[in-house]
């Protein structure tokens, strides 16, 4: 915990926390579902993530390598978020995604004539 008494600082380091937490926990389930050459066991809402957790790590990952490589790219919005994108681990941006995602659908279910989780 942060030697501060503020409270934003407190904040800040608990959202590390948290993600670091949940980091470990995916990448925990994904080697036990290897381990055992079974992902049936899971939930389909544990599936879902950890297979969001892998695809969106491994995109960002390439995005990321392709950024820094200083590449040519025609395309300008890279230039936009390639520093947000290269601010965190893909391991932490995946997890932040993932969540963001699963929120957003679960919020968004039934709104607009839309049929949601």
């Amino acid at each position: 915990p942060p030697s501060s008494n503020d409270p934003e600082d407190l904040q800040l380091w608990l959202e590390c926390a948290a993600q670091r937490e949940a980091v470990t926990r995916y990448q925990n389930i994904v080697q036990k579902a290897r381990d055992r050459k079974a992902y049936d066991s899971l939930s389909l809402m544990q599936r879902h993530i950890v297979q969001w957790f892998e695809d969106i790590r491994d995109a960002v990952e390439i995005r990321q390598k392709e950024y820094l490589s200083n590449k040519k790219d025609k395309r300008p919005a890279r230039k936009r978020y390639g520093p947000f994108l290269c601010s965190l681990p893909p391991e932490k941006m995946s997890v932040i995604v993932a969540h963001e995602a699963m929120t957003q659908a679960l919020l968004q279910s039934g709104k607009a004539g839309k049929e949601g989780i």
